[in-house]
């Protein structure tokens, strides 16, 4: 048994008789802050610690009698203490899983009244996965976080900046962010006291949200036309001016801060089409940029493009169907007609062995590969002379910017990778891969050669190629 206070009856500053030197009753402050609430305590009373006077029946003086010890139990009332304040994070923005928009002012919502802390608590933003700190809020600072009389189981903040699409958060609210009154306190809580006034604070506590994810490009198929809306942030915000269609004159516009648009007609700016029934057709144009050329001014590249992007609209309904007639100029066509044999053929062979040709037509290369081509005269006695080579989109766009790549020119390299060897009847050379800047749907590249089979009926011909071939210039890029 423990002793929580004592008490000297002689010491008037400790026992106050209330009537003076003699009372039937005596005070003294009891040990208030070291009870506690539904515990059960005993008071013990000494012997001797008053002197009672009983009256004579026979008129003598009264008797003076020592009190007897004594002692007797007393309990505290139960208390059981009051919830703090909560947050309810389904009736807060954010919320658990919520997609923050436009919203600038969040808040919090909590299950009672609430005041302001009156030392630092902080409020504070993470990005998940890396835990990074976006931002904090000290509660206690009404410039960072407000309480507002209107409402006074909310508070609010602004919305942080650096907020992007498509990414995840934790909300943490620490503890003491926010204050109860505390109107009945439980003896335990007598410690939490701001100008006198018990308070409760919050719990710490987080959850999660997410903003909405990214907007994603989109088309609109009119009657006679389609537009491609692209969010800039889709193609990490390249100039509108920078991305063209098939055609490279069709350029996007930027519509608002957020998207930018290219418009064309069915039948313009290189857009491709194909029947999928009688009275439906679908049609097909890019949205690409234009990467780096080889040099400056080839129509080559050997950098993929940053941006590409099909858009496609099918098309329902009868007018999809063209009007045609065959217009009659009067004159009869005459067609003249022979015949004759290619002497020279090109072949493309699956490495520098030259051993084995591919058979594929279109193999799937890299821009680091390199390709192995080698020309030969149907007539192995005929000496081979290549007068050029080309690369030209094998889906066009079909209008001016249809250059081919010229990348041997008068028996000389042009393109700086190129590689010329062999001898007799068959020409080799080598070549890094590359691709065409401007082209149609695919990104499939036809290379053809001009070459000469020598013979005594084109002997000038080819001495002459071979003179320009020993005497090239220099190459570029």
């Amino acid at each position: 048994m423990k002793e929580l206070a004592k008490f000297n009856v002689a010491d008037k500053r400790e026992v106050t008789f209330l009537d003076g030197r003699t009372s039937a009753r005596i005070e003294f402050n009891p040990p208030i802050d070291k009870l506690k609430d539904g515990v059960t305590y005993m008071v013990e009373v000494d012997a001797g610690t008053a002197i009672v006077y009983k009256p004579d029946p026979c008129g003598n003086a009264p008797a003076a009698t020592e009190n007897a010890g004594a002692m007797f139990l007393f309990m505290t009332a139960e208390c059981k203490p009051k919830p703090p304040p909560q947050a309810i994070p389904d009736e807060s923005i954010p919320s658990p899983d919520f997609e923050t928009a436009n919203e600038r002012v969040w808040h919090i919502k909590f299950n009672k009244k609430i005041v302001r802390p009156t030392e630092s608590a902080f409020i504070k933003i993470l990005e998940l996965p890396s835990k990074n700190l976006l931002a904090k809020y000290d509660a206690s600072k009404a410039g960072q976080v407000e309480f507002p009389s209107d409402d006074q189981t909310i508070l609010r903040f602004d919305k942080p900046a650096g907020i992007e699409d498509g990414m995840k958060f934790t909300l943490k609210l620490g503890p003491g962010v926010v204050m109860a009154v505390n109107a009945q306190p439980c003896r335990s809580e007598m410690n939490n006291l701001v100008g006198g006034v018990a308070m409760k604070p919050n719990p710490s506590t987080s959850w999660g949200f997410k903003s909405p994810p990214p907007p994603e490009p989109y088309v609109d198929c009119g009657d006679y036309s389609m537009t491609f809306h692209v969010p800039h942030k889709y193609v990490d915000d390249m100039a509108p001016e920078l991305l063209h269609l098939h055609d490279p004159s069709c350029t996007a516009k930027s519509r608002n801060s957020k998207f930018m648009s290219v418009t064309t007609f069915f039948h313009e700016c290189g857009t491709k089409s194909k029947r999928l029934s009688q009275n439906k057709m679908r049609y097909i144009n890019t949205l690409r940029s234009d990467p780096k050329p080889i040099f400056s001014g080839a129509p080559a590249t050997r950098k993929p493009h940053k941006v590409d992007l099909k858009f496609v609209c099918d098309i329902t309904g009868t007018g999809v169907n063209d009007n045609q007639y065959n217009s009659n100029n009067g004159v009869e066509t005459t067609k003249f007609t022979n015949s004759g044999n290619m002497r020279t053929y090109l072949s493309l062979y699956s490495d520098s062995s030259y051993s084995r040709v591919v058979a594929n037509r279109f193999p799937n290369v890299s821009f680091t590969d390199v390709l192995y081509f080698a020309g030969h005269a149907e007539n192995s006695a005929h000496q081979l002379e290549i007068e050029s080579c080309r690369a030209f989109a094998k889906d066009k766009t079909c209008t001016k910017y249809d250059n081919p790549y010229v990348f041997i020119d008068n028996g000389c390299p042009v393109d700086p990778t190129v590689r010329i060897s062999g001898s007799g009847s068959q020409k080799r050379f080598s070549i890094t891969s590359f691709g065409m800047i401007q082209k149609g749907l695919d990104h499939n590249v036809i290379v053809r050669c001009r070459m000469i089979a020598c013979d005594s009926k084109n002997a000038s011909e080819c001495e002459e190629l071979m003179r320009k071939s020993r005497n090239c210039p220099a190459r570029k890029g």
